[in-house]
């Protein structure tokens, strides 16, 4: 691992957000980015943990990490995007996305999150443009994880100890701007005081089982459980060391994003 990534993760520490408007009716951004990110925090009920590797150590990629919490503090949003390509087209299009996720982060639910940004790429003018997204909403109130997936890998969920993949209802619905029009599917589940939730961009795949697709997601699943951490704490740097290992370092040749959330 470079020194520099064993210093921020050795460093860093979750810290809480404060809030100046108590009575928080509107989104408050607390990371949002396509850029080289290690940081930890906290949002109303889950601890987080996010990494961000652009491909190759380049200083912008494709992938894009935001999260909010709205609504009066009571709910987290997430959203991961994957913009096709590598280099300067990937980094153009999410340039351009992050303008209006703040907007987007508003929205009611993750189906006219994911619709949205459909259209936004559909109709740009840097075609042709295609992005996977994972777009996820905690409600701590009620304990729900409600989230919906465009072409995008499947979020993973550890309970009891024990890593899944968390799967979504109805059928495996295209990338973004593929169509004019595209429908999503929202899928609602509970989160248990102790339960994990890892979303991941496509390049960890591609880091665990370079070359192997078919085996990709059984491959992160293994590697997952083989980290031996009660806490995500020490999960995340553990983890992420793995990943460097099999890579044969930190120069990977995909962008790659995780974010890992512990519900308190």
């Amino acid at each position: 691992m470079t020194d520099k990534l064993t210093e921020r993760l050795e460093a860093k520490e979750t810290t809480s957000i404060g809030f100046t408007d108590p009575g928080l009716e509107t989104c408050a951004q607390i990371a949002g980015s396509n850029q080289w990110v290690v940081d930890a925090f906290t949002t109303p009920g889950l601890g987080c943990h996010l990494l961000s590797f652009p491909h190759h150590g380049v200083k912008a990629g494709g992938d894009i990490h935001y999260v909010t919490v709205c609504g009066y503090r009571m709910k987290s949003k997430f959203l991961l995007i994957n913009a096709r390509g590598l280099g300067q087209a990937a980094t153009q299009l999410s340039t351009r996305l992050l303008a209006p996720l703040g907007r987007l982060a508003g929205k009611p639910d993750n189906q006219s999150i994911l619709s949205e940004i459909n259209t936004l790429i559909y109709h740009a003018d840097y075609l042709p443009a295609l992005a996977t997204v994972a777009a996820a909403t905690f409600n701590d109130a009620e304990s729900t994880w409600t989230y919906a997936c465009a072409g995008h890998p499947n979020m993973l969920i550890r309970r009891n100890g024990n890593w899944s993949e968390l799967r979504a209802e109805g059928n495996n619905t295209l990338p973004v701007g593929m169509l004019r029009e595209s429908g999503y599917y929202q899928t609602t589940t509970t989160l248990q005081p102790g339960d994990w939730v890892m979303m991941y961009s496509n390049g960890v795949l591609n880091a665990v089982s370079p070359g192997k697709a078919s085996h990709a997601l059984a491959s992160l699943l293994e590697l997952a459980s083989s980290v031996d951490a009660s806490t995500t704490k020490a999960f995340f740097p553990e983890f992420t060391q793995r990943l460097v290992d099999i890579n044969h370092g930190a120069d990977f040749n995909d962008d790659l994003t995780l974010i890992l959330i512990d519900r308190k």
